[in-house]
């Protein structure tokens, strides 16, 4: 609960990122990779060296408690859902 494992179905490899917190919801859009604790926002970009190995690297954090029903990620946002309210952050945490 506590960590997210990532598999690239096409080569079956995995990728774990202990986030030694409460992992609440997790959304993931290309490359990039969005997950929210219980009190922030970690937003990862994929990093392929070569075929055979994959790394996270923590690019952003949202430090705001947000409560939503639905996360997603997009190549330069976030959106919150809430019931029937969309609402779209920045990777910084600013309302957009």
């Amino acid at each position: 609960m506590t960590d997210v494992v990532i598999q690239q179905l096409s080569t079956d490899k995995k990728v774990r990122i202990s986030c030694k917190d409460y992992v609440k919801k997790v959304a993931i859009y290309k490359d990039r990779l969005a997950v929210q604790l219980s009190d922030r926002i970690v937003i990862y970009d994929l990093i392929c060296d070569d075929q055979h190995e994959m790394k996270y690297k923590e690019k952003d954090r949202i430090r705001k408690k947000l409560e939503c029903s639905l996360l997603c990620v997009t190549a330069s946002n976030l959106i919150l859902c809430q019931d029937r309210r969309l609402t779209s952050y920045d990777f910084s945490g600013n309302k957009r």
